[in-house]
């Protein structure tokens, strides 16, 4: 079957990462170039040595960001070599930041032309598939193109020439959705377990260990968390009995449920939002906090339109340090300032509107209403109120570094 290839014009931009599986059918492309000035750097004892690092600039598409670099040098600094009179320069590239720690691409492809666009070397490639936060590999290509290509370099010290690079990469890598626990194909058995648990619970067959002494009402999440805790090892217990059990995924499928029964249908407006954010990162109902960051993407795709509801969503991902939610609205927000006619003026625009959305919200969390229905206490619900209004300061200044990736080509 012939791949599905998308192309994606020249970008750069910061953020995301990848799955381990290989992607054949449908496939994203990518390309950057970049302009250097072959400099050489001065290492001591008077000697120097070919040096020069690129910008930082992203794979980007759909909410999901990868950021890359582009080193330009001799390899001796790379293998720490004492002789960079006779190694080889080669173009290396760099995997610096995404939402994962691992990433896979496609293919790289390298082509070097001089300044004025022409192409002197092609088909120089980058082999290594995987790659880890913080790693680099070389260019590869025949001993004859290598000879000539460090001669170019070495012979264009002060001059500009100009790296281009093209990613190929899975369109899986891009599904936001992927970023979180699988559990759409779970094992049925798992799933049937949870659900019969559940059933047991609502009718009072399951004895839970001080659940009678708590407060349901005044703190729900506290409750949440006995009965989550509980039902994640009866579960357990109950698959291990069939010889069928494994408890990672046993808490992932549980969570899963559990929010979409007993949380969700309470979730209706933004300050639900933040009771849920709140109450299971309080009572550190770790799985549940992942289900809530999973709905929030959820909604963010569908109402990706809304941007004040991008904005709101963003503001919560930078306060709760929820890593999904943050990248998929910064890339939702960039790609709009982007579009922009004056992207400057746009980021500024962005900035005063995130101001007052951070206002409404200290204003909600002392409307009366808030207070009688949330239950986490007066002084964490204040520390709250006092922290998000200073957000949209933080939240600007990453949506401009953002931006300045999304489009190298911007001057700030």
């Amino acid at each position: 079957m012939k791949p599905s290839v998308l192309v994606i014009g020249e970008f750069g931009t910061e953020q995301p990462t990848c799955s381990g599986e290989r992607c054949y059918n449908d496939v994203v492309l990518f390309h950057y170039e970049w302009p250097v000035k072959v400099c050489r750097r001065l290492i001591g004892a008077g000697d120097s040595l070919i040096l020069n690092l690129s910008p930082a600039f992203s794979t980007a598409f759909n909410g999901v960001m990868f950021t890359w670099a582009l080193r330009l040098s001799d390899e001796s600094v790379a293998c720490e070599l004492p002789d960079t009179a006779t190694s080889d320069v080669n173009v290396f590239l760099y995997y610096k930041d995404g939402p994962t720690q691992d990433v896979n691409i496609i293919e790289a492809k390298i082509d070097i032309a001089d300044g004025d666009g022409v192409v002197l070397f092609s088909g120089m490639s980058i082999d290594e598939d995987e790659w880890t936060k913080g790693s680099g590999w070389p260019a590869r290509t025949d001993r004859e193109q290598q000879n000539r290509f460090t001669k170019f370099v070495r012979d264009n010290v002060d001059k500009v020439i100009r790296i281009r690079v093209t990613f190929s990469m899975c369109l899986r890598a891009f599904l936001p959705l992927l970023y979180f626990p699988q559990v759409d194909h779970a094992n049925r058995l798992v799933e049937s377990a949870c659900q019969q648990y559940l059933k047991d619970f609502d009718d009072d067959r399951t004895n839970i260990p001080d659940l009678d002494v708590l407060d349901e009402e005044a703190d729900p999440f506290a409750a949440h968390r006995l009965i989550f805790l509980h039902g994640c090892k009866e579960i357990a217990q109950r698959l291990q009995s069939n010889g069928d059990c494994d408890i990672k995924q046993v808490t992932n499928v549980f969570a899963n449920i559990y929010f979409t029964e007993y949380l969700l249908p309470n979730v209706q407006y933004f300050e639900d939002f933040i009771e849920v954010l709140e109450g299971t990162r309080a009572h550190h109902i770790t799985a549940l906090y992942r289900e809530a960051e999973r709905f929030i993407c959820r909604e963010i795709i569908e109402y990706s339109h809304d941007e004040t509801f991008v904005k709101k969503m963003l503001l919560l991902g930078e306060h709760y340090q929820l890593p999904v939610l943050k990248m998929m609205c910064s890339g939702i927000l960039a790609e709009r300032i982007v579009e922009h006619s004056n992207s400057l003026s746009r980021i500024r625009t962005i900035s005063e509107e995130m101001r007052q959305i951070a206002k409404q919200i200290k204003f909600v969390y002392f409307s009366v209403g808030l207070f009688g229905k949330c239950s986490i206490g007066t002084k964490t619900i204040m520390f709250f109120a006092m922290l998000i209004e200073g957000r949209y300061k933080t939240v600007s200044l990453s949506l401009i570094v953002y931006v300045h990736l999304f489009q190298p080509q911007i001057l700030w």
